[in-house]
């Protein structure tokens, strides 16, 4: 997720940046730290196989703390089998290993912040 990030950053040439909260930072954990740094989405990368379960957490403190307009982003190793369940959930976008390059997961996650415009389009 990070190299997204940085990604985005320089195509769009404003400060992005990325909130560590820790491997094994709960949801609710996650879901503050992105409404107090006034974050438009969360990008989770998922290794486990959990990430159904996570899902569900994040969207329910989500949904808790009242951050409707917050996106959802997974990423990692997700079967192709669960990329349906999870949007289904809620999650705005799932990025699974191996399904595209950066280019294309920076051209999905600019899509769901309308405002910043295609970071890929601008020029210098």
């Amino acid at each position: 997720m990070e190299q997204i990030i940085i990604k985005l950053a320089e195509g769009l040439g404003i400060p992005l940046g990325v909130i560590f909260a820790g491997i094994r930072a709960s949801a609710r954990t996650l879901v503050k730290a992105a409404i107090e740094e006034d974050a438009s989405i969360i990008g989770v990368s998922c290794l486990s196989g959990a990430h159904r379960t996570i899902a569900e957490q994040i969207l329910k403190a989500k949904q808790d703390l009242g951050a409707p307009d917050l996106k959802i982003v997974m990423g990692g190793i997700i079967p192709k089998q669960d990329v349906g369940v999870l949007s289904h959930l809620g999650v705005d976008l799932v990025v699974p290993t191996g399904n595209g390059t950066i280019d294309d997961a920076v051209r999905q996650i600019s899509a769901l912040v309308p405002s910043v415009g295609s970071p890929l389009s601008r020029t210098a």
